[in-house]
């Protein structure tokens, strides 16, 4: 568990954690959670963010704010949402990285938590895979 200091120390650059204290505070950011993997079989990496708010106003405030960040980092070229999740948004970066890898980040909305789960894979964009990882991570959240 993260507590919001570390969250914000963990997912925003120096310059903006600052004001990101106040901007979460008033959304009512209570903990967020991060787990990461690397599968040296596939050659896939995820690291995943559940963050929490007090309220369900709360988390759709960071989870619009993320979708308009993103848009922007990724461009809104080759997004996509989640078939089945209508609060759910994935973004794909249209060039490889220099290890021939793809990134793709997903952000989803389920009640008072945000998911946020990003991808790195050999070649080309994996839309299963990220929209099987956001909708058993939609699950698990569904059934706390």
């Amino acid at each position: 568990m993260l507590t919001p200091a570390e969250y914000i120390r963990a997912n925003y650059k120096q310059a903006a954690q600052s004001s990101e204290v106040g901007i979460q505070r008033v959304r009512g950011l209570q903990f967020a959670a991060r787990q990461d993997w690397y599968d040296d079989a596939t050659g896939y990496y995820v690291d995943t963010f559940i963050i929490h708010y007090a309220t369900a106003t709360g988390a759709e405030s960071d989870y619009l704010s993320m979708v308009k960040y993103d848009t922007k980092s990724y461009g809104a070229q080759g997004s996509y949402t989640v078939p089945g999740m209508a609060q759910s948004k994935v973004f794909v970066r249209a060039k490889l990285d220099s290890f021939g890898n793809s990134a793709s980040l997903g952000l989803a909305l389920v009640g008072n938590d945000v998911l946020r789960l990003y991808m790195l894979n050999p070649a080309s964009p994996d839309h299963t895979t990220m929209a099987s990882l956001l909708r058993s991570r939609c699950h698990t959240e569904g059934d706390r």
